[in-house]
C-alpha cells in the first residue's frame, strides 16, 4: 500500500452490528448476551475463564448439530437493559463500573472469573443498563 494521491472511498460500519460463527453444540437465543470463546465462535456468555462478551444476539440461532461457524448470529453492541443480580447486586453507585457476567442475561457486581459485559451506565427497579460498546479489557 502507499499513500493516497486523490480521495478514497473507504468502506465503513456503524460499529454497533457484526456477524459471528456460532461455536458447535451451541444454541443462542435472542436478546441474550454472547461472548466468543477461546476459539473465537460465539457462546452464551457465562461466568467462564477466557469468554469476551461482544454484545447481544439478534435472532435464535441453532448450531447443536453443526461444526464450529456452519452458522452465523448477527449481534448488536449498544446500551441494554439486563438483569441485576440477586446474590452480588449492582446499585446506583456503581455507575460507570464494570458489570460482570453472571449467565447469558443477567450481570453482577463480581463475578469468580470477571468476565465484564460493559459498563454501568443506570440501575432501575427491573434491571441494570450496560453498555456493551465499552468493554474495559483490563
Amino acid at each position: 500500500m502507499a499513500k493516497a494521491t486523490k480521495s478514497v472511498d473507504t468502506p465503513k460500519r456503524s460499529g454497533n452490528a457484526f456477524q459471528f460463527g456460532v461455536a458447535t453444540k451451541t444454541i443462542i437465543y435472542a436478546g441474550t448476551i454472547v461472548a466468543l470463546n477461546a476459539s473465537g465462535y460465539i457462546v452464551p456468555a457465562s461466568d467462564t475463564a477466557g469468554l469476551k462478551v461482544v454484545g447481544i444476539a439478534k435472532a435464535d440461532v441453532d448450531n447443536s448439530t453443526g461444526e464450529n461457524g456452519a452458522v452465523n448470529v448477527d449481534v448488536e453492541c449498544g446500551v441494554f437493559r439486563l438483569n441485576n443480580s440477586a446474590t452480588k447486586p449492582l446499585s446506583q453507585t456503581d455507575w460507570n463500573s464494570k458489570a460482570f457476567i453472571e449467565d447469558d442475561n443477567t450481570v453482577a457486581k463480581a463475578s469468580t472469573n470477571s468476565v465484564c459485559a460493559g459498563v454501568v451506565v443506570g440501575v432501575d427497579d427491573i434491571g441494570v443498563w450496560v453498555d456493551t460498546k465499552r468493554i474495559p479489557t483490563a
